[in-house]
């Protein structure tokens, strides 16, 4: 289930810039985390100017310095800004309700890659992950230049039993059936 393609490192210094987006898949506050750390070492080390994240509707924790629930982008944004990230280079990106999150979020990043002309695409998710994603990124990247890269966040360490038996059963429906026969 983890399939891990890094960037060599010396291609990865500062050299990426603007041709090369680094995106973040949703997920629960736990996992989040060591994505969003992930990501933000990325970012330091010049892979991407940006990071996109999934815009998420709804509320997390109170903050009782704004004496309310933050949304979910403020929420990730807050994250961001404690691995140093500057806000401004944190984008949320909306990804329409899909039956198939992972394969609504890879049509809808893949479409954003191809419009503005990316050379690379950077993933950064739960280890566990990692291979439905790769899967489905390079089905809607097929026939484009772009380098696709894959990285996991935290080793497996947040997988239950239970989330492991899921994700195989999703790794197997979307090999079989989903990417299939979805269109580009």
């Amino acid at each position: 289930m983890i399939f891990e393609k890094e960037i060599a490192p010396a291609s990865a210094r500062g050299t990426a810039g603007n041709s090369t987006l680094i995106y973040v898949p949703g997920g629960n506050q736990e996992s989040l985390v060591p994505r969003f750390r992930k990501a933000s070492d990325l970012y330091h080390r010049g892979v991407a100017r940006k990071i996109h994240i999934l815009s998420r509707p709804g509320i997390t924790e109170y903050c009782p310095q704004l004496g309310r629930n933050l949304s979910n982008d403020e929420w990730s944004a807050r994250e961001m800004e404690a691995f140093r990230v500057n806000g401004g280079d944190v984008v949320p990106v909306p990804v329409p309700p899909s039956y198939f999150g992972t394969l609504g979020e890879a049509r809808r990043i893949s479409a954003i890659v191809r419009q503005n002309g990316y050379k690379r695409l950077v993933v950064v998710s739960s280890s566990y992950h990692t291979r439905r994603l790769h899967h489905s990124f390079t089905r809607f990247l097929a026939g484009t230049p772009v380098e696709i890269y894959i990285y996991g966040a935290d080793a497996g360490a947040g997988a239950g039993a239970m989330d492991l038996v899921a994700e195989n059963f999703k790794l197997l429906l979307y090999d079989h059936a989903v990417l299939r026969f979805c269109a580009r």
